[in-house]
């Protein structure tokens, strides 16, 4: 019914309101929740960014933030544990190019989610290596894809993204560059959920 939050976010109005943080604490909250079902039934999205969240409804006016939903466009899931199908390389983690589908690759594409909405940038520090490790992929060259996943992680780790205090502690643990340091997808959800409260 409504457009998605990529497109929402281009606009002044609804930026610059004051009730966009909130609204964007909830879209991540209501993702998150769809998440964790999906990863408990042992499937990932695999391509979480704001192009796939939607709202249930269009909105004319900021004011209308407060009482829309989203939901979250499925895409084609992958089972966990499979070869990673697809993937927008400005919202994956480095590990996309050499793990398998797992559910904190979500997570962090969850929370660049996250950022590229409260701040209107994606300006993550490792895309040079993420392109290079996309082309090693593809060259099939293993050697470069690792070595291209580990300048990124570094990269990452020295990261000081600029978002609101009160959710840069769980940016920054779900943006890790170690994905055994993230948190779930339903954690994920308790945390937001604190603060609309």
């Amino acid at each position: 019914e409504g457009t998605t939050l990529s497109r929402l976010l281009l606009r002044d109005c609804y930026y610059y309101s004051p009730l966009w943080e909130k609204t964007v604490y909830r879209a991540i909250a209501s993702v998150a929740n769809a998440l964790a079902d999906m990863h408990k039934l042992g499937l990932i999205h695999g391509d979480i960014k704001p192009q796939k969240v939607f709202l249930t409804r269009e909105v004319i006016r900021p004011e209308e933030l407060n009482s829309v939903e989203f939901n979250l466009d499925l895409g084609a899931p992958v089972r966990i544990g499979k070869k990673m199908s697809q993937a927008t390389i400005e919202f994956a983690p480095p590990e996309v190019f050499i793990d398998t589908a797992k559910p904190y690759t979500d997570v962090f594409s969850l929370g660049l989610t996250m950022y590229s909405l409260l701040s209107r940038k994606l300006d993550r520090p490792d895309m040079t290596e993420m392109e290079r490790a996309l082309i090693c992929y593809q060259n099939n060259d293993l050697g470069c894809v690792n070595s291209q996943v580990n300048n990124a992680k570094n990269k990452l780790a020295l990261w000081d993204p600029q978002v609101p205090l009160e959710v840069k502690p769980l940016l920054m643990s779900m943006i890790n560059p170690n994905p055994t340091y993230r948190p779930t997808a339903v954690d994920v959800f308790k945390y937001l959920l604190n603060l609309l409260r």
